[in-house]
This record gives structure tokens, sequence and C-alpha cells, in this order.
């Protein structure tokens, strides 16, 4: 089996670097959603088949909503703001603005 760490460490571009960067933030936010939607099935399942008298007032919308804020503002980050804030747009606007 080829060993991958390698070819991370020859990476010299900046714009492979930067990808590479993009790549693992893509990757953890991918994870995020994957355990937020694991933990959820289970707190909602476990909800639904409890016998609890309070039923509805211990539903678990304080999880599903307060951390799906949290992956909403995560996937921004990772999938919007790039586009939003990129460094080589505001390097280009600035050669630009000084006449290089």
């Amino acid at each position: 089996m080829e060993n991958l760490s390698n070819n991370f460490a020859t990476t010299t571009t900046p714009e492979e670097l930067e990808l590479r960067r993009l790549a693992k933030r893509r990757a953890g936010f991918k994870t995020h959603a994957l355990v937020y939607t694991l933990i959820n099935i289970f707190a909602w399942g476990a909800w639904f088949f409890s016998n609890d008298a309070d039923f509805q007032a211990n539903a678990p919308w304080g999880l599903t909503f307060g951390w799906g804020l949290g992956l909403t503002i995560h996937a921004i980050s990772v999938y919007l703001r790039p586009a939003l804030i990129s460094e080589e747009r505001e390097y280009q606007n600035l050669r630009k603005e000084r006449g290089l």
C-alpha cells in the first residue's frame, strides 16, 4: 500500500497547499455532519421510544436546532467563505488598485 503522507510532504506550490487545506476542512465538515446525524437519530429514537410522562417537553429540540445552527455555520465557513473571501482575489484587487 502506498504511503500517502509522503505525497502531502512533497506539495510545494501555494495552490496545492491551499487545495489540501480546503480538502481537510471539507472532510472535517463531512465528519461533523455524520456525527450530527447519528447522534440526532439516537436522541430522537430514544425520545420516541421512551415512556416519559412529559413526552413533548423532553423532545431533543435544543440538541437538533442548537447543534444544527453550529453545523450550518461550519458549512458556511467551509463552502461559502472561501468563495466570498479569497486571498488570491484580494491580492489581485490590491495589485489592480496599485497599478501593478
